[in-house]
């Protein structure tokens, strides 16, 4: 978060007196070319999150959340191999994918089987999967190899 809400009035000396935090400082720039992957990539947490309502809202048998046409899959398989097969990152990702597709698809099927604790049991590690994913991406985004091609 870069501010709370505030009043219009506060807004000019709040901008006045406001500096980009360290951290923010020493990031790279990411390629404008490499925006798209990371729109798929949030659209994994966005399912997550999707599931997760699901959980609270649906009755069984509803239709559970389905990441349709997976940009990010398709990315992995394609572009991605290209330009980042030999990264010790990549291998993490594609794994990393493949499970958190069969985690998320694991506890919707739970669910719908009446299976509501194991399904609530299994959204932790999914979350955590998502992080790590979204880790591993910064690391691929930002390596060395990267800034090369």
């Amino acid at each position: 978060m870069i501010a709370r809400p505030m009043p219009a009035a506060e807004l000019s000396e709040w901008h006045a007196q406001w500096t980009v935090p360290a951290e923010w400082q020493n990031q790279r720039r990411i390629n404008h070319d490499d925006f798209s992957l990371l729109f798929s990539a949030v659209e994994h947490k966005a399912w997550v999150t999707q599931i997760e309502k699901y959980l609270d809202t649906a009755a069984i048998n509803d239709p559970a959340p389905h990441l349709l046409n997976c940009r990010f899959g398709e990315w992995l398989k394609g572009e991605g191999k290209l330009s980042y097969a030999e990264h010790p990152s990549f291998s993490n990702l594609l794994n990393l994918h493949e499970d958190i597709h069969s985690m998320g698809q694991s506890v919707c099927d739970r669910f719908n089987r009446g299976e509501n604790d194991a399904a609530r049991e299994q959204l932790p590690e999914l979350n955590t999967q998502v992080d790590i994913m979204f880790g591993c991406l910064r690391d691929l985004l930002q390596s060395n190899s990267h800034s090369e091609r």
